[in-house]
């Protein structure tokens, strides 16, 4: 592994370990102090409303990325929640007033869950392209529950239970302030140019998650009521069970990319469910066999629902709500299930229960068959067929670096062009380009066109606009030689903006652009294949704005090429591409 996949493991580590212990903390403060303000009849629907606010925190968290996006007040967004959830966190714990509990209770964990957001977006950057992600999140998860178990049974003071609390957030926001590489601007999780998840890999992860929820959260709001009444401890040492479980699922899921989890999961489940005819509202040894097993079982829940969302999220089209989704769909349907899980217990009997819990495992089987998660066999994937993906992905590039090797490999443009074009200082842009040079070990720009044509490129099928890429390859090599000679002369800028008219009103009659127009335009002006793309779309007299969600690239990429291409046609307006191609 190398340094910087190492310092992102060592700083997921501690990350999700604070993230977990102050979760932890959080909630099992909050159940004790029901008991004591609103009597201990209140503390499951105090705990399943709890878990709804926390699902809706990380709700909260994409929400405000999709309205804030300077990197300053999204800092400054995520450092005012942490200092409210301190503040309500004083009223919870101090304050014996029950409106007062309430409200500061529920605003706690929906500020938590924010954070929470916070916390698995970050970790879904610090991990990805990593081998060791369960191992990663296995070990956080237990070091944060040995020590909540620590601190719970020795520091039973409120006040140094807050100072702990305190402690972590302040530790949380320390990192990130200093995130890895550039994760708080837009979309900066090296995903490809679409997103990779499909619906069925959408669908049936969510589902499967939201089933176990159900069967997880019918036993454990039985489990909590049997806590608030002292017929069992699950703050004691059966809460170490728990770190042992998810250490163990941390092991397995690093096991031929996830292959051996699922099935692993499933069968804890089933025995969990079968252990739900254990659960006694009078014999605690009984119930301390179930809450053994619970336990184990959300470890490896824990671990399936954590690393399944973290490793799709940097592959999505939505990663800051992909990472966080499984704890979303978990908070949601454990706080409905556990809402209703005593009266159904009182109604129907443990037997019955037991039933219904082995139904939802079978449930979860069938979804984990129809997604492929039983496969036990690795199946290789198709080779990439588009060379441009394919080098992005293997080199994990940002979309904010694939943007600018897409520039750098298809035009002649001095980095001070484009830094012009694209909207940013030229020192921002030389730091991007040395990052690209740091990812591929190439050293100059020419050493980058060789190695994306080299023998290290997917081979491509011949096609005809090829010949128009390797003379764009010439072309930049010879404009690389130029610059480091000295000797290129800037070419004047003859782009001449559009009427904005033409731009706004298109024709009223529009074309599809043949393939073989485009490919003999590509041909005879040596256009790339963005170039070719952009040219089709532009004939369709679409806008900068629409052939940049066409082609998913920004806005001022579109500007960029377009510049480009109008000069390599000798036109200034759209109207004349279009009347140049009608000719050809």
């Amino acid at each position: 592994m190398c340094d910087k996949k190492r310092r992102g493991a060592v700083l997921a580590v501690f990350l999700f370990a604070l993230y977990i212990y102050v979760f932890l903390l959080t909630e099992f403060t909050v159940n004790t102090r029901c008991c004591r303000v609103l009597g201990c009849s209140s503390v499951v629907v105090v705990f399943a409303i709890g878990t709804i606010c926390t699902a809706a925190g990380y709700i909260c968290f994409y929400l405000s990325r999709r309205f804030v996006f300077d990197e300053g007040r999204r800092r400054l967004l995520l450092s005012v929640s942490a200092a409210a959830y301190l503040c309500v966190t004083i009223v919870f714990m101090f304050f014996t007033a029950s409106a007062a509990f309430i409200a500061a209770a529920f605003s706690a964990l929906l500020l938590f869950g924010y954070i929470g957001g916070f916390t698995h977006y970050a970790v879904s950057l610090f991990l990805f392209g990593t081998n060791c992600s369960g191992k990663v999140i296995g070990l956080s998860v237990a070091a944060a529950t040995v020590l909540q178990f620590i601190v719970q049974n020795l520091f039973v003071s409120y006040k140094a239970l807050f100072a702990g609390t305190a402690l972590s957030i302040l530790a949380i926001l320390y990192l990130a302030m200093k995130p890895v590489r550039d994760w708080m601007l837009e979309n900066p999780l090296p995903y490809s140019v679409k997103s990779a998840v499909t619906a069925k890999g959408f669908i049936l992860p969510v589902c499967a998650v939201a089933v176990m929820s159900m069967s997880f959260g019918l036993g454990y709001g039985i489990v909590t009521q049997l806590h608030a009444c002292g017929i069992v401890n699950i703050a004691s040492h059966l809460r170490l069970y728990y770190a042992l479980g998810v250490m163990i699922a941390g092991v397995i899921a690093d096991i031929r990319g996830r292959r051996f989890l699922p099935l692993c999961t499933l069968c804890i489940l089933v025995l969990s469910s079968t252990a739900m005819l254990f659960i006694d509202g009078t014999n605690t040894a009984a119930s301390g066999g179930y809450v053994r097993v619970m336990y184990i079982f959300a470890g490896f829940y824990v671990m399936y629902l954590t690393v399944s969302f973290i490793d799709l999220a940097p592959i999505s089209a939505v990663p800051d709500l992909w990472a966080g989704v499984g704890r979303i769909v978990c908070g949601i349907f454990i706080g409905i299930t556990a809402a209703v899980s005593n009266p159904l217990f009182e109604a129907i009997g443990h037997q019955n229960i037991a039933i219904i819990g082995v139904c939802l495992s079978l449930a979860v089987l069938l979804l984990l068959a129809v997604e492929g998660g039983l496969n036990l066999h690795t199946v290789k994937p198709e080779p990439e067929k588009d060379r441009m993906s394919e080098f992005i992905g293997r080199y994990a590039f940002t979309p904010h670096e694939a943007e600018i090797l897409a520039i750098l490999l298809e035009s002649e443009a001095t980095n001070k062009d484009i830094a012009r074009e694209l909207y940013i200082s030229t020192r921002v842009l030389e730091r991007y380009i040395t990052v690209i040079y740091e990812k591929t070990g190439a050293e100059t720009r020419v050493g980058l066109v060789n190695l994306y044509y080299g023998k290290k490129a997917v081979p491509q099928p011949a096609a005809e606009p090829e010949r128009s890429y390797n003379k764009q390859h010439q072309a930049v090599t010879k404009a690389e030689r130029d610059h480091k000679d000295n000797k290129k002369e800037e070419k004047p800028d003859t782009y001449k903006p559009e009427p904005k008219s033409e731009k706004s009103s298109p024709p009223a009659v529009l074309h599809v652009l043949p393939a073989e127009k485009a490919s003999l335009a590509a041909e005879r002006y040596s256009l790339t294949r963005r170039e070719t793309e952009i040219l089709g779309c532009l004939y369709l007299g679409k806008t900068n704005e629409q052939i940049a969600a066409e082609l998913v690239i920004s806005e001022n990429t579109v500007k960029f090429h377009v510049k480009n291409l109008m000069k390599k046609l000798s036109v200034t307006s759209r109207g004349e591409i279009r009347k140049m191609m009608d000719k050809l």
